[in-house]
């Protein structure tokens, strides 16, 4: 399972139940340095804003907190052939993959 970024509606605001609870993400794209940057939120509380999307990291990881997902959020290239998520390979060789609890 994997998180679908619409690069055409960028900025924008989502809302997505993960392991029964509910948050809301910002998505933001830095056209000069193409990269992404997404942001959380729970309960109209950020928890985090503007955590870089950085192949095969998981976005959050560095932070130690109870409101975040019980699961992990990676950026992965499932080819074998990117180096970095760029605004051309997001969605399309790169997916924002679900995984177990954390």
């Amino acid at each position: 399972m994997h998180i679908e970024i619409i690069k055409e509606e960028i900025p924008y605001r989502f809302e997505m139940e993960l392991a029964k609870e509910l948050f809301t993400f910002e998505v933001h794209y830095n056209k000069r340095f193409d990269f992404f940057t997404i942001g959380i939120e729970k309960d109209g509380h950020v928890i985090l804003a503007g955590e870089k999307v950085v192949l095969n990291l998981p976005l959050f990881y560095a932070l130690n907190d109870k409101r975040l997902p019980k699961v992990t959020i990676t950026p992965k290239d499932n080819s074998g052939k990117e180096t970095r998520v760029s605004f051309e390979n997001l969605g399309k060789t790169v997916l924002l993959e679900i995984g177990g609890l954390s």
